[in-house]
């Protein structure tokens, strides 16, 4: 170390020593980690980061299912829109969606996520329904602001590719409150199907331009690389990728990967 009168700092033989023990400390982890679960199976805290509307709307349910499955395993969830620090904020996996910026987070794509188009019935009574993407211009929308797109909403149809700029009175940051402004009628927007599903099925929403959608935006699970290979980490990965396939809106990924590299994104 090397020390001032107003701080202390690292020698260049200091930073070479931390960045060589950084490896040795989190291999004797997972160690540890791999002993503990073939003698005791799978056990500890185990923290989660999952967008509000879907974990409200489906993951719930689904991690219920995965602590009933392993017990010993201590589970915090967080839910939240925005993208957590994960390594400042101590969070051991996070789904997202949409692309990502961290080059320090282990990357798994999950599946691809669509989104449709739909209104109210009452609202496209008051105010006709669309028969191009041209005439949704003249209509009000209701925007997630999360939105990495912005204002721009993109819809594509057996090779054709059509962007038009969203006009709207309401943005909000929430995806559930996205639901109940539609359903309140005042607008209508693209909604992930797994939001919007069962308000479908009985008519309460219903598709705009049903040949248009959105092209797929990619779902991933995230951790710091420290965690890349825990046991914990590994069973609630698979475990979600599988609980994915029973959630409606979800296209699979055949070609599941790892990469430190960002995704493209919608």
């Amino acid at each position: 170390m090397e020390r001032s009168t107003q701080r202390t700092t690292l020698t260049s033989e200091g930073r070479a020593f931390y960045a060589r023990l950084c490896p040795l400390l989190d291999g004797l982890e997972l160690l540890e980690d791999d002993v503990t679960a073939s003698a005791r199976g799978i056990e500890g805290p185990l923290s989660i980061h999952v967008p509000v509307g879907l974990g409200q709307m489906h993951l719930t349910r689904e991690l219920i299912r995965f602590q009933k499955l392993h017990p010993r395993i201590e589970l915090d969830v967080r839910y939240e829109d925005r993208f957590a620090d994960l390594v400042a904020e101590r969070v051991d996996v996070a789904l997202r969606i949409g692309a990502l910026s961290s080059p320090d987070l282990i990357v798994k794509r999950l599946a691809g996520m669509v989104r449709w188009l739909v209104a109210s019935p009452r609202y496209l009574r008051q105010h006709g329904s669309p028969r191009t993407p041209a005439e949704l211009q003249a209509h009000n929308f209701v925007r997630y602001s999360q939105l990495q797109q912005g204002d721009r909403l993109v819809l594509e149809r057996a090779g054709e590719r059509v962007e038009i700029r969203m006009n709207s009175r309401f943005h909000v940051n929430n995806s559930m409150a996205v639901r109940e402004l539609l359903l309140a009628h005042s607008g209508m927007g693209p909604a992930p199907i797994w939001l919007i599903s069962d308000v479908l099925e009985r008519r309460e929403l219903i598709r705009v331009l049903p040949e248009w959608q959105t092209p797929p935006t990619p779902l991933h699970v995230v951790y710091p690389s420290a965690t890349l290979k825990t046991k914990r980490v590994a069973t609630v990965t698979d475990f979600l990728g599988d609980a994915l396939r029973h959630i409606p809106g979800f296209e699979a990924i055949s070609d599941l990967h790892v990469s430190r590299r960002d995704h493209d994104h919608s």
